[in-house]
């Protein structure tokens, strides 16, 4: 089960860390359903940007949500672990 930290994720240094993610899709996953429980439902409440973010070893997704009235906020999510299993899984296959 994935587990998101607590944080409010509006900067990077506030991040919601995924956790405990099985794959990096898993994370993904858990992702999309945070922003629908925040924002409502995908291309009806709002739309986004996506952004991968690499910082020497974390790695974000930042999303930029953009509500149908013209609001945008900044969602951060570390994926450090979820990416990492899927790297560590690619190089297992080409050892």
């Amino acid at each position: 089960m994935v587990i998101l930290s607590v944080n409010n994720g509006q900067k990077m240094d506030d991040a919601i860390i995924i956790t405990e993610a099985k794959s990096h899709a898993e994370g993904i996953i858990s992702e999309y359903e945070y922003l629908e429980k925040h924002y409502g439902r995908i291309d009806k409440d709002w739309k986004f940007r996506q952004h991968f973010v690499e910082i020497v070893e974390k790695k974000y997704d930042k999303f930029e949500v953009i509500l149908k009235n013209g609001e945008k906020y900044e969602v951060w999510f570390d994926i450090t672990q979820p990416y990492t299993i899927t790297r560590d899984m690619i190089r297992n296959l080409l050892i």
